[in-house]
């Protein structure tokens, strides 16, 4: 499936030590923009810490568990994207996100539907999963375009830190679904 063409400049890699540097250095310039949606973006956000993630990352895709890649942008690592997979269901659950300078071009909504592209065929998925803060915009765009159902919302679903909760807005698309 890797290296994933997206678009004439854009494709997915999947990440691998080899990507820890670079990756480190995009995250570290959008932490701010990324601390209101994303829990880790406000824990510390470490080389080693990034570097047992895609160890991580890279056992679960060996197991059959998704994978963790990389969107890169004419050259440069732009954000990344991510399939979690529960076997047991057939089911999937997609993250993203993306560098600030490079919103509003469509590459995460391009990354996601190539993955959606393989992931229902590939792995025989039945149903994939999108959960964004309800005041994300840009990230509840993404599955919104891509013709997921906005399927209700989960209430103080995941933990931002210090006692901090936000909702999650859950979109689902199912293989069976039309376009």
């Amino acid at each position: 499936m890797f290296p994933l063409r997206v678009d004439e400049d854009t494709e997915l890699e999947l990440v691998d030590q080899g990507h820890v540097d670079e990756l480190q250095q995009v995250i570290e310039r959008n932490l701010d923009h990324l601390r209101p949606w994303i829990p880790w973006a406000r824990q510390n956000a470490s080389r080693e810490g990034l570097a047992a993630f895609v160890d991580l990352s890279l056992r679960r895709r060996a197991e059959g568990y998704g994978f963790y890649a990389a969107i890169r942008h004419r050259g440069q690592i732009a954000g990344t994207v991510g399939l979690d997979i529960d076997q047991r269901d057939r089911t999937g659950e997609i993250g993203y996100w993306l560098d600030r300078d490079l919103e509003g071009r469509g590459l995460v909504t391009k990354s996601v539907a190539a993955v959606m592209e393989r992931r229902f065929g590939e792995l025989a998925l039945h149903r994939i999963e999108i959960r964004c803060a309800p005041g994300n915009a840009r990230s509840r765009a993404v599955p919104e375009r891509l013709g997921f159902l906005e399927e209700g919302t989960l209430r103080d679903a995941e933990h931002l830190g210090e006692g901090e909760y936000h909702d999650l807005v859950i979109y689902g698309r199912l293989a069976t679904d039309p376009g």
